[in-house]
């Protein structure tokens, strides 16, 4: 049994430094590109790393966007993912492994939770100069408010003029209509 879960242990490790490799070279782009954080669209986690938003085989994760911005409606994934970091909205994920979402709707201790992994994203991040005091922070799903973990280290620490924990930016079916509430806080 041990060997099971030594290899299940592996490979997730294996497959979360996958999706963090990508997530740093996206960072890159934006430190390259001079581009600041003015929007971070708070996520749960890629299901694996071909799923992740910034890997480049995928993109449209959060094309609910487009409703918003005439000039991305007839974009495809990289093209996309420029647009969005012009505009200064970032995807960061709130857990660091890639598991299917009934993990974390079912972790009601919110174990899977990393402070430190993320708050060491946070903290990267403000290094670079990419996001400050000004960044305003939504969460994607409604499931990620009802989880309370703006309650918890590193997002009880964001700025709470900026830190909307009353409502979501995507809703309808599946998530899929920008909430228009939320469209006058976009870049």
């Amino acid at each position: 049994m041990s060997s099971i879960v030594n290899y299940f242990s592996t490979e997730l490790e294996k497959e979360s430094k996958k999706v963090e490799k990508l997530f740093l070279q996206e960072v890159d782009l934006w430190v390259k590109g001079s581009f600041k954080c003015k929007f971070i669209i708070l996520g749960e986690a890629p299901l694996t790393t071909k799923q992740f938003f910034y890997n480049k085989k995928t993109g449209s994760y959060l094309s609910f966007l487009k409703q918003h911005y005439a000039a991305a409606k007839k974009l495809k994934d990289e093209e996309f993912k420029g647009f969005l970091r012009e505009k200064g909205i970032l995807n960061l994920d709130i857990y660091k492994y890639p598991l299917p979402t009934s993990f974390y709707d079912n972790d009601k201790m919110s174990i899977l939770f990393d402070e430190s992994h993320l708050a060491n994203k946070i903290s990267v991040l403000t290094k670079l100069g990419l996001i400050d005091s000004t960044t305003v922070y939504v969460y994607r799903y409604q499931k990620l408010l009802d989880r309370e973990l703006f309650l918890r280290k590193p997002l009880s620490s964001l700025n709470k003029k900026n830190h909307i924990t009353t409502a979501v930016i995507a809703i309808g079916a599946n998530a899929s209509n920008i909430n228009p509430d939320l469209t006058t806080l976009l870049p």
